[in-house]
Formats: C-alpha cells, sequence, structure tokens
C-alpha cells in the first residue's frame, strides 16, 4: 500500500487536545485518507467499547442523527478517573462502569499540536489504496483496567470530525460527505453491523460510497 495516514491524538487533560496529521499521498487524496481514518477510527471506537455498551450507542445515536460535522455533539461519558471508592461502589452495585453524565462535546479545546505528549493518546497508522485499507490504532496511557477510556475514546472521535471539519471549513462537499459517513457510521452500529471481522470493509464502503458513489 503506497498511500499512508500517521495520525495522534493527544489529551493534554481532561479538556484539552491536539490532533496531528501526516499523509503520504497525493494531494488530490488527502480528503478521502482523512475522511477513510475519520470512518475507521468512529467504528473501532465503538467496538472497543463493546457495541452494546450505552457509551457506544450514545455516540451512535449522535452520529446517525449529526447535521453539521463542526459542531459539538451530545454524549454520555464515564467519568475520566474512577476512585476506588467509587470503584468499589460500582462493583456492589453490579454495574463495574461508572457511569458519568451526557455534555456536550465542546468541553474539549483543540490547541495546535506543538509535539506535546498527552496524559491519554490515541496513535495509529492508516495504510490505503484503491479498494484496500489497513488501520492500526494503540490507545496510550490507560491502565490495566482501562481506567478513562468510557471518558476519552469517545471524545476522540467526536473531536476527530470537529478537527476535520474545520479543517476544510470552506467545502461545502466534504462537510456533506463528512456528514453522511458519520451518519452511516451510527446507523451501522445500531443496526449491529460493526464487528472486528466487519470494520475494514464497512469502513471502506461507508467511504467509497459517501466520497466517490455520491
Amino acid at each position: 500500500m503506497g498511500e499512508v495516514l500517521e495520525f495522534r491524538i493527544e489529551f493534554t487533560d481532561q479538556v484539552r487536545a491536539a490532533i496531528e496529521l501526516a499523509i503520504t499521498a497525493p494531494e488530490a487524496r488527502h480528503a478521502y485518507g482523512e475522511a477513510l481514518l475519520f470512518s475507521c477510527m468512529a467504528l473501532r471506537q465503538m467496538d472497543n467499547l463493546g457495541t452494546s455498551h450505552p457509551v457506544s450507542r450514545s455516540l451512535a445515536q449522535a452520529l446517525a442523527n449529526l447535521q453539521d460535522p463542526a459542531l459539538p455533539m451530545r454524549l454520555l461519558l464515564g467519568p475520566p478517573q474512577v476512585s476506588v471508592q467509587r470503584l468499589r461502589g460500582a462493583m456492589k452495585e453490579r454495574t463495574p462502569d461508572a457511569m458519568g453524565n451526557v455534555v456536550s462535546t465542546d468541553i474539549i479545546t483543540l490547541v495546535p499540536f506543538r509535539r506535546q505528549k498527552g496524559k491519554k493518546r490515541f496513535l495509529g497508522t492508516l495504510e490505503f489504496d484503491s479498494g484496500r485499507a489497513l488501520f492500526l490504532l494503540h490507545p496510550k496511557g490507560f491502565n490495566v483496567m482501562g481506567e478513562g477510556v468510557n471518558y476519552y475514546a469517545p471524545l476522540s472521535v467526536a473531536i476527530l470530525l470537529r478537527f476535520l471539519a474545520r479543517t476544510r471549513s470552506e467545502d461545502s462537499v466534504y462537510q456533506s460527505q463528512l456528514r453522511r459517513i458519520a451518519n452511516a457510521c451510527g446507523d451501522a452500529l445500531l443496526s449491529e453491523q460493526v464487528t472486528p471481522f466487519t470494520q475494514p470493509a464497512l469502513a471502506l464502503g461507508i467511504t467509497e460510497y459517501a466520497m466517490i458513489g455520491s
């Protein structure tokens, strides 16, 4: 595969994040690569969280109903941190995920990337060419219990979408394509199409239809 997109989403704290994308591909393929990255990221994060988990379902519903990719969404998030006392209480109640609240994703401020290393990080690569894609995602900074993942993982999807939309804010066609991709990713989770095995083909199909078949 000759086209490669490397990315990093760095949460420097609970309310600030920086994003960097580096793509090796012809200029005409940049928008496609970015959109495919979002499709892969959304499906992978929802599947990793659990396709029936309330946080995944909340993200899927927000994506399915999205009208403007540049605007904030409202999501159900878990807590960024879980105290031992709260964790014991949740386990006693047989609810291992001590859930947080529904919040607007504009709680996260996107700051310029200056090679800062976040406390919570999502790093990876997307290799792609015609009809094929290989997506690798590496969460960093989460302990063995995945503390905070139900907070940072859905937000990583939301802020990546915002970042891409605002990067090409003058391109109305691209905005419409991003919206369709987000809608289709949400619908795919809600209709139980997302599994570890279907993600690559789904991401490709969704992106191809939105950007080439439209």
